[in-house]
């Protein structure tokens, strides 16, 4: 069966949800409550307020606010879903969709406290891209046909504990690139190819192809850091982190040229569950910092770039690995340097003339990591401002007169005090390990009226 994409998937499930809803909400109404866990009001402005209760129909100007340890799932005439995590005040404050009027579509609400996911409904997918917007301190969220989540930080966010942070974000997001001014290409699973900048998300099964001319540092969400020769080729063929789960593992294809490897807390508290590949050989860390290099077969200076299918050279800078081919099971130690040729002849290490004889390059650990670039807060503390991460999708971020376009596992902050809404180098943990947004459950349905198959 041919896999359907995310966006005509949401675009479906939208009008397939129209549809179903048509039956349900008044004409006049913009919204009802589809789900509600725990206590949860409706301010009326003038006209007072109501409690909350599952089927309860919204309108423009209603502001829904859900108490602690609640939270409620709201679903739009045009098939919006927006979650309201705890303690979170929304506000409904224009709103207007006709099936047969797309040219007329109008949607804006605001975050007045706490936080949201949303799931865009066909506002904003046809006719006017603009006609749906989400306001939050002093920046606005342009939609284009998203998953996003977004937080109101109002000195009522912090960072999670190790035993509470998540590992891949909702995006599906396993790392980021840190350091390369040209950018690197990357080739999904699919065969789709992109070009990104630092700071540019990585997934899995992606293909990192390093610029020729300049060397690129990666950073996993578990903290490995890994750098890559100018000119060299590996693949994210497994990556699963999810804070201290017997499931964690990770594999890396080296597939050409030469890497260096400080491993992160996987390897930390599953070891065994992390690999390094080349079509030779597998490399199997035990907390560890090394450098491997492709190289063609024989001792002999090294010179050029190679697929990672024949020779290699492994050299521990620091803990140790376990080199494994078909012929065998090398412990390589700190300070030692092993070698493969890659022809039939066991791995051996190398004495430290011929490993001088090779001449191959050093390679700088890996600098500086996401974490320092992110805002500053003290202790578990989130600074105040407005954030958010796409999921899926795309959205525009504006502050005062600057948009900053953000596409999946893109995220960005808006300061109530700047001017210009800042783009951030990784999700933020608060959002990836909040217990109700991160996997909450939306509505799924089969239709089997207009817009199915």
């Amino acid at each position: 069966m041919m896999k359907t994409s995310f966006r005509n998937l949401i675009w479906r499930s939208a009008v397939c949800l129209m549809f179903v809803l048509s039956g349900v909400i008044h004409a006049q109404s913009a919204a009802k409550v589809q789900r509600l866990q725990g206590i949860a009001h409706v301010e009326h402005g003038a006209a007072g307020f109501d409690l909350l209760y599952t089927g309860a129909e919204l309108n423009v100007g209603d502001v829904v606010a859900t108490e602690k340890d609640s939270n409620a799932l709201l679903i739009f005439t045009d098939g919006s879903q927006v979650a309201l995590r705890p303690q979170t005040r929304f506000v409904i404050r224009q709103y207007h969709f006709e099936h047969s009027k797309p040219q007329e579509d109008g949607m804006v609400v605001g975050l007045l406290k706490g936080g949201v996911r949303t799931l865009s409904g066909l506002i904003g997918k046809r006719g006017n891209q603009n006609a749906y917007q989400m306001q939050g301190g002093t920046a606005t969220i342009g939609i284009r046909g998203t998953d996003f989540t977004a937080r109101l930080c109002q000195g009522d966010c912090r960072h999670p504990s190790e035993n509470e942070a998540a590992g891949v974000s909702s995006a599906g997001v396993v790392g980021h690139l840190v350091h390369a001014p040209s950018g690197i290409q990357v080739t999904d699973g699919q065969g789709a190819v992109r070009q990104i900048k630092p700071y540019g998300a990585l997934f899995r099964s992606d293909t990192l192809q390093a610029n020729s001319t300049e060397a690129a540092e990666l950073e996993m969400v578990d903290h490995t850091r890994i750098t890559l020769r100018p000119g060299s080729r590996l693949k994210l063929s497994q990556f699963h982190y999810q804070s201290r789960q017997e499931s964690d593992g990770m594999l890396v294809d080296m597939l050409r040229g030469g890497f260096r490897v400080v491993t992160g807390l996987i390897a930390k508290r599953q070891p065994e569950q992390v690999n390094f590949h080349t079509l030779t050989a597998t490399i199997g860390v035990r907390g560890t910092d090394f450098v491997l290099d492709c190289l063609s077969p024989g001792l002999q200076i090294h010179q050029g770039m190679h697929d990672c299918n024949a020779a290699m050279l492994l050299a521990m800078q620091d803990g140790r690995t376990r080199l494994e081919t078909d012929q065998t099971s090398l412990l390589v130690k700190r300070g030692q340097t092993a070698y493969y040729d890659g022809l039939g002849s066991p791995a051996r290490i190398l004495t430290d003339s011929e490993r001088d004889m090779l001449s191959v390059q050093s390679l700088p650990m890996p600098g500086i990591t996401l974490a320092s670039s992110m805002p500053e807060s003290t202790d578990q503390t989130v600074p105040d401002g407005f954030y958010v991460a796409v999921n899926h999708g795309r959205i525009a971020f504006s502050q005062a007169s600057t948009t900053v376009l953000l596409d999946r596992g893109d995220a960005a902050y808006a300061a109530a005090n700047d001017v210009v809404p800042v783009r951030l180098p990784l999700d933020p943990d608060f959002l990836d390990a909040d217990p109700v947004l991160a996997n909450y459950p939306f509505v799924s349905f089969v239709c089997t009226k207009e817009g199915s198959e």
